[in-house]
């Protein structure tokens, strides 16, 4: 068995990010877990944290805002997440909206050779 490890409590806030060749950066990881606490701007609304385990093993969170809040919704919990912030644009009634793009991935349960669930396509 491993090292026992400190977990970090630092999150990070991809819209203050730099951009790299013209690019914001991209993080991929699995999909931990998301935890919910009132809003210091404002205490009846909530902000989000997201828990994600990186493909080196390291566990990493990210600081939600509306438009991430959004996609991450429909995403289940275990789901290989791909995602990056794209800027800042307007919508339709002309107000600034962060972007961002999210794509997720959930893998193939296969059943091993034991008669347990697999997963063959999480690269970790």
């Amino acid at each position: 068995m491993g090292d026992w490890k400190t977990p970090s409590t630092d999150a990070t806030d991809i819209k203050k990010g730099e951009k790299v060749d013209g690019k914001y950066p991209e993080y991929l990881g699995k999909y931990d877990n998301v935890i919910s606490f009132p809003s210091k701007f404002d205490p009846a609304k909530k902000s989000y944290v997201y828990k994600f385990i990186g493909t080196d093993g390291e566990m990493f969170a990210i600081f939600g805002f509306t438009t991430f809040n959004r996609m991450m919704e429909s995403i289940p919990l275990g789901a290989m997440v791909k995602f990056s912030y794209d800027g800042m644009g307007k919508t339709k009634a002309d107000k600034p909206v962060h972007l961002c793009n999210v794509q997720y991935k959930v893998a193939q349960q296969q059943t091993g050779n034991d008669g347990t669930a697999e997963n063959d396509d999480l690269p970790f």
